[in-house]
């Protein structure tokens, strides 16, 4: 799974919006959609804020893997 993909599961498994992930990271919405939609890969600063404020569990790097059969 890309990680738009990933980002996008772990922002609605947080039940946090597009708007307000935008907030509280300090990453614009726009960037948010792009990279949710695989348009732009996430720089590695820009990683580490989503995976802060989303609680990003170190086991959803392996759930993920597994789901798409790489586990």
């Amino acid at each position: 799974m890309d990680i738009g993909r990933q980002i996008t599961v772990m922002r609605a498994v947080r039940g946090m919006s597009q708007k307000e992930m935008a907030r509280v990271t300090g990453i614009p919405n726009y960037l948010i959609s792009r990279m949710e939609t695989g348009l732009v890969l996430p720089a590695p600063e820009t990683d580490s804020r989503i995976r802060e404020a989303l609680r990003w569990p170190a086991q959803a790097d392996e759930a993920f893997a597994i789901l798409e059969g790489e586990g």
